[in-house]
């Protein structure tokens, strides 16, 4: 069984987790090169359309914008689906409050799957 298939239900995956399954899995070498190897490998794999683009998480690039609208009939869209969003926080008014916290950023996503529908936040630790 493939890593890809293994985490199917978690995908998309880092390129760090796929590099430490790998170590861990196949006796893939832990070191430096041996994982710029694999992500480049991975890189290449994506764009020869061997593996599904998507199933491989790339978080190298954070960008934060500001929150422009075209115009007010953009504005109202957001605003409806703002409101087809809306959700009591399941925690307020609770002495105390749950929280993840999980080793990289990377698994934030695939830990929110899970918490989210509860009220549990998630954070990285890096």
């Amino acid at each position: 069984m493939g890593i890809l298939d293994e985490y199917e239900d978690f995908l998309p995956l880092t390129c760090d987790r796929s590099f430490y399954r790998m170590v861990g899995l196949h006796g893939y070498p832990k070191n430096d090169l041996a994982a710029d190897r694999l992500y480049e490998l991975l890189g290449k794999a994506r764009r020869a359309r061997m593996i599904p683009f998507e199933a491989i998480r790339d978080d190298g690039a954070i960008q934060e914008t500001g929150n422009w609208f075209s115009g007010p009939g953009q504005f109202w869209r957001a605003v409806k689906i703002t409101a087809e969003r809306y959700s009591v926080n399941r925690q307020a008014g609770q002495r105390r409050f749950l929280e993840i916290w999980v080793e990289a950023a990377g698994m934030v996503p695939q830990i929110v799957r899970v918490a989210e529908p509860f009220g549990v936040q998630c954070y990285p630790i890096c």
